[in-house]
């Protein structure tokens, strides 16, 4: 759960992870990250839970002023496992949670507060997710030899799975959160979306993961 990670903090804590599963032979075969993030939409996405094939990292970038000078990298991640949560099944007495496919998780060391950059960095793509933890698994994976990897992770083998809790550079004190489909009443502050959208994105994992083990 990467609720509370971000920035460099998140590359850190991946390289940890990876070597003490390594070292106790843990046999791990996919990495989820759940947790909360903005997103970059012409629709509002609050209450959602985005996953994507893709992350775009864009740790390498910088803001300059109002722009962001973006350097890209794009990295797959497990199909399988998001066509699996995608459409995990959902039991009649379940709490509905709504999911949308993002055309990619935009993931980076830097907050977008400025609706301007969430915009540009979006281009094109309709639905983005922005987040600050998932490119240190995505760098990880990708700069670790296989024999160094736990288990039988691969570089694919990981997915972002994240809650919306805001619309990334917009004003989020106005902000209401949806909890399994019930909206709660009056403003929530930036910790209780966060905490909504976490626990939606966890449920949904554990959702997919008991249909498919």
């Amino acid at each position: 759960c990467s609720y509370q990670y971000g920035g460099k903090s998140a590359d850190d804590a991946v390289d940890k992870i990876l070597k003490e599963a390594k070292m106790k032979e843990w046999p791990l075969e996919m990495i989820f990250c759940v947790g909360c993030c903005g997103c970059s939409s012409d629709e509002i996405c609050r209450g959602y839970v985005l996953i994507s094939d893709t992350l775009v990292d864009i740790s390498a970038g910088k803001l300059e002023k109002d722009e962001f000078i973006a350097k890209e990298v794009a990295r797959d991640m497990n199909n399988q496992w998001s066509q699996r949560v995608l459409h995990c099944e959902e039991k009649a007495d379940s709490p509905v949670i709504k999911v949308k496919r993002a055309d990619c998780i935009l993931s980076g060391t830097l907050v977008i507060k400025n609706e301007k950059v969430a915009k540009d960095l979006r281009g094109d793509r309709e639905l983005v997710g922005i987040e600050m933890e998932g490119w240190g698994i995505a760098h990880n994976l990708h700069q670790k030899n296989k024999c160094d990897l736990p288990g039988t992770l691969t570089k694919k083998d990981f997915l972002i799975v994240k809650g919306v809790s805001d619309h990334a550079g917009s004003d989020k004190s106005t902000h209401q959160s949806t909890l399994f489909l019930g909206k709660q009443t009056g403003p929530v502050d930036d910790d209780k979306r966060q905490e909504i959208a976490t626990l939606q994105s966890t449920a949904l994992v554990c959702r997919a993961i008991a249909t498919h083990m």
